[in-house]
């Protein structure tokens, strides 16, 4: 290990060449001590921020990197090496367009370098054909780049990725699969492989490839998510359960006293936490009470016991600003007080729900399809959902699960079928709704599921529209934490968008413009209250909104939905 004293009296060539040979070895724990002695020298030295950049790059820190890159770029704007690595930083920091232009960049610079035109490629594959600056298919800069160098398999990898994102699926499949036929076949190779297949329809080679893929950490994350959407596109839904949940684990650790199923899928708490640190307030005083609420029950160990009180001060420390803003950056000293447990599946309340049914089957089931069929929007309103156990073990479930990672909108948290949400009684809802709806639901498969948690006193999601068939929403919170009988459910406007809306302008228009498309339709919505155990089904196209929000404080009374959507869109 390099010392602070050997570097004593080094020059900047000596200290620069040691990061240099640093980096190319992978130690970069050396590289960064000297490169911090090089720029207390010469910090804006363009060989230190090079360096710096790369530094930045091994660490899977692509938005710093860039910074260097881009500074370094304004000194030496000639420098091939620089613009190339800067698009590649700003491609992994997901800029694809603006990777793109660097690339090009560097590709003009340096004509004979195949990296630049590859990155043009990768990048242009991202992008829409409007979006492009560089006009022509991406696959042509792709098949460019590995004439330069045609005995480079990586090359070959990287045609194939883009000609797979082009559509190109036959032609991608047999340039991946003599990459693994010959043994040439990097991590991803075989993964994009798995892409291609799915796309062509050969689901269960794609599943064994996502499997292997699986077994490799470099991919294991990217394998789980596609081998769950596959095996949602073909109908098992417990499969796709299971591979969300190994993703969680992947990306989220792995939660005290965890399924033994998951052995060694992600870390176990408290070791390396994830590096977000996107926070917002009512964020920190959800898992604030969430942790203070897992003390009480005795589900934490000692060690993380006086988490909650963490949070409260983090909280409590937050200045004017923060407190005002939709979502803020956790400083270095407010993340190091909640990193045991920030993002993580510190304990999950699983229910362990076995092959018995979670919905009520003594319901009118054909009489409440009869309904939703014929109804003006179509929809239908079920009370007492869930049979009594499910209902008390799923409200568990969403109170003691440390699942509520998205931030969304300006109240509300969300957590999502490939974060957590996926325990057993949710599977085995989704299976009822399909056999006891076979008119409604039963055409259509699964497409994903979610579970929003709000926030007393702010708001809830505005009027938007789902790219589904049928989306059911059901509340599972008491109805004395309800205020006001009358609303705290959601509002179904009868029209749907036009047909030429793009999936963002279904979910992200503006509030104002979707009241004026929805003009005197508005006066007609279907207005549905909060109540425990009721569901609301409707077409999924149909605009929608939360209503007025008036719930009691206190961490158990917080307003709970679940929404299941299936089909696709139009």
């Amino acid at each position: 290990m390099t010392t602070d004293t050997e570097m004593d009296g080094q020059t900047l060539d000596q200290l620069t060449a040691r990061a240099e040979a640093a980096l190319g070895r992978g130690d970069l724990d050396a590289a960064e001590k000297a490169l911090a002695s090089a720029a207390a020298m010469a910090p804006a030295a363009p060989l230190v921020r090079f360096h710096q950049g790369t530094l930045a790059l091994q660490r899977g820190q692509p938005v710093e990197a860039a910074r260097h890159y881009q500074e370094v770029a304004r000194q030496a704007p000639g420098a091939a090496a620089v613009h190339g690595n800067l698009a590649l930083s700003l491609r992994r920091a997901g800029d694809p367009e603006a990777a793109e232009v660097a690339a090009m960049r560097a590709a003009l610079l340096d004509p004979a370098g195949a990296g630049a035109w590859s990155t043009i490629a990768i990048a242009g594959a991202a992008l829409t054909e409007t979006d492009r600056r560089c006009r022509r298919t991406p696959s042509l800069y792709a098949r460019h780049a590995a004439r330069l160098e045609p005995g480079n398999p990586a090359r070959q990898g990287e045609l194939g990725f883009v000609l797979w994102r082009s559509g190109q699926h036959e032609e991608a499949g047999a340039v991946l699969r003599d990459l693994l036929d010959n043994g040439k076949a990097g991590p991803t190779d075989r993964l994009n492989l798995g892409n291609v297949l799915a796309a062509l329809g050969r689901t269960e080679e794609a599943n064994a490839l996502y499997q292997a893929s699986a077994a490799d950490p470099r991919t294991e994350a990217d394998a789980y998510h596609n081998l769950a959407l596959a095996r949602l596109e073909g109908g098992d839904v417990p499969g796709a359960a299971d591979a969300f949940a190994r993703l969680a684990r992947r990306r989220h650790g792995r939660p005290l006293g965890d399924d033994p199923r998951f052995a060694g899928v992600g870390h176990p708490v408290p070791s390396d936490p994830p590096s977000s640190r996107l926070a917002a307030r009512h964020r920190l005083h959800h898992d604030a009470e969430q942790f203070a609420w897992l003390a009480e029950e005795s589900l934490l160990p000692g060690n993380l016991s006086d988490m909650g009180r963490e949070y409260g001060a983090v909280l409590d420390g937050l200045s004017p600003e923060k407190r005002d803003a939709i979502s803020f950056q956790l400083t270095e000293a407010e993340h190091a007080r909640l990193s045991p447990t920030w993002n993580r599946l510190v304990h999950i309340a699983g229910t362990g729900w076995g092959d018995r049914p979670a919905l009520d089957p003594n319901l009118d089931w054909p009489g409440l399809e009869d309904g939703y069929l014929s109804g003006t929007p179509r929809h239908a309103v079920v009370d007492d959902l869930l049979v009594p156990d499910a209902l008390e073990a799923l409200r568990r479930f969403c109170l003691g699960s440390t699942i509520w990672f998205e931030i969304k909108g300006a109240g509300y948290l969300g957590a999502y079928f490939r974060s957590g949400f996926n325990d057993p009684l949710l599977v085995r809802i989704a299976e009822d709704m399909q056999r006891l709806m076979p008119r409604v639901i039963g055409p259509h498969q699964l497409k994903t599921m979610w579970g929003y948690k709000y926030e007393q006193g702010m708001v809830g999601i505005n009027p938007h529209a789902d790219f589904a068939a049928v989306n059911v929403n059901f509340w599972v919170t008491p109805d004395e934490a309800n205020l006001d009988p009358t609303s705290g459910g959601l509002i179904v406007y009868p029209k749907l968008p036009p047909k030429d809306w793009t999936f963002e302008q279904y979910n992200s228009a503006s509030i104002q413009s979707v009241y004026d498309y929805l003009g005197e339709s508005k006066a007609q919505a279907v207005r549905v209250p909060h109540r425990s155990n009721r569901a609301l089904l409707f077409d999924s196209r149909l605009f929608h909104e939360t209503d007025r929000i008036d719930f009691a404080p206190g961490y158990e009374n917080r307003r709970i939905n679940i929404t299941m959507l299936f089909g696709n869109g139009p």
